[in-house]
């Protein structure tokens, strides 16, 4: 930031790391199997010196979280946080060879990878022809490959398989939530100042279609009440509606 941005303030130079463990590698299939997973990916983002954490769910792969499985995800944070004493060192594994050789790897492809997307004009033009797509969907294809061969043991998947039906409550939503919702929408627009909510939602249409920043027009539409899908109506009828490339 500072030495290719010119950035002086101190602020901006900081590196935060966020994490959230893999959600894409929770399985359906014995879904309990789930919170070993997020517990060692949960060890592993501490380890390699995450500020923030989010965990996953152990029922992901079935529906929205459950309560009873959201807990769980609370429970793992705080069992490693305060039981395990992983937080009680900096760099716990700090001169490990096998840890900065692949910290090393990261570090060499995420540059090399950062340097094509420059040579390709940029993060914009890259998802304009496909670019970032295309890597996302040949890496799923690679992924699901080698788990339908077994070269990547997925336990409950492809190895260590049961005929146990899966019982796991999933997550539902009652019919009252909804009309709740929309009792609750229907008042917010009668009580809110319409005229503002007008004006907001065409200053938003007008700097969308000069390119100026949309930052404050946002923020007064929302300070006025219009709602996330007005607003996002209004960039849609200047934008368009993004269509995925096909990229096979």
């Amino acid at each position: 930031m500072k030495e290719r941005y010119g950035v002086e303030s101190e602020e901006p130079q900081r590196l935060k790391i966020f994490a959230y463990t893999n959600g894409s590698a929770m399985t359906a299939e014995q879904p309990l199997n789930n919170i070993v997973r997020v517990t060692i990916e949960t060890m592993a983002a501490i380890a390699g010196g995450i500020q923030t954490l989010a965990t996953s769910s152990y029922d992901e792969a079935l529906s929205l979280p459950t309560q009873e499985a959201v807990t769980v995800s609370l429970r793992t944070q705080q069992i490693v946080g305060y039981e395990a004493g992983i937080t009680g060192t900096v760099d716990p594994l700090g001169g490990s060879y096998a840890i900065e050789y692949l910290t090393n790897q990261i570090e060499k492809d995420i540059i090399d990878l950062l340097d094509q997307i420059e040579k390709n004009g940029g993060a914009v033009k890259c998802i304009e022809n496909g670019f970032q797509q295309r890597m996302l969907a040949e890496n799923s294809y690679r992924y699901q490959k080698n788990v339908d061969d077994s070269e990547r043991v997925i336990v409950g998947v492809n190895r260590f398989m049961d005929n146990i039906p899966i019982e796991c409550a999933a997550f539902t939503v009652s019919e009252k939530v909804a009309a709740k919702q929309k009792l609750k929408l229907d008042k917010l627009r009668e009580t809110r100042n319409a005229e503002r909510v007008k004006k907001a939602l065409e200053a938003i249409d007008k700097c969308a279609r000069s390119g100026e920043n949309l930052a404050e027009c946002m923020i007064e539409a929302v300070s006025a009440y219009a709602t996330l899908g007005e607003i996002c109506n209004v960039l849609k009828g200047v934008y368009g509606k993004y269509t995925p490339m096909k990229v096979y």
